[in-house]
């Protein structure tokens, strides 16, 4: 839906992709950021209602500010809401150890746990989510590192990156 201007344009989107997942049996939808596609749309609420009604399993995520705004009537009695609260440092650090092999991959270089840490102990006052902000900003340091020209990425590299990032 990003990049999409008309309300009329957002509709016709949201109909096309439920009648394809309708298509599809063992088909489960999952929507990122459901408010945009229903924000500013006038039958999207409906449109998806209707399609939960025809058996269509969705999976969406909405952000805080817009779970009252989209969880009215028609949609309220046909959704479970669930709130997933955001990861802690321990947490975090965890899934960059899961993706650390593939990000240094990706840039050439060598990521030590002590950049690890540093950059889920940095991220914490940067805007957004815990782990995501974390991931972006080793993945921000290790490519400072590469181009660079160093082997490993140091708590510099972290740190420099880190104050590119919003909320600093």
């Amino acid at each position: 839906m990003a990049g999409t201007l008309p309300d009329s344009e957002r509709e016709n989107l949201l109909g096309e992709l439920l009648e394809e997942a309708e298509e599809g049996s063992e088909t489960v939808l999952g929507l990122e950021h459901l408010e945009l596609g229903l924000l500013g749309n006038p039958r999207g609420s409906f449109l998806l209602s209707q399609a939960l009604d025809q058996g269509i399993r969705v999976i969406g995520t909405i952000l805080p500010p817009f779970v009252s705004v989209v969880c009215t009537d028609p949609l309220f009695r046909r959704i479970d809401l669930v709130n997933l609260e955001e990861m802690g440092r321990v947490e975090s650090l965890e899934v960059l150890q899961c993706l650390q092999e593939r990000i240094a991959l990706h840039h050439g270089v060598r990521i030590g746990n002590a950049a690890l840490e540093a950059a889920v102990d940095r991220s914490i006052s940067l805007a957004g989510p815990l782990p995501a902000k974390a991931v972006k900003l080793l993945d921000a340091a290790a490519a400072r590192a590469r181009l660079a020209g160093a082997s490993q990425v140091d708590l510099c590299h972290v740190y420099i990156a880190a104050t590119e990032f919003p909320g600093e």
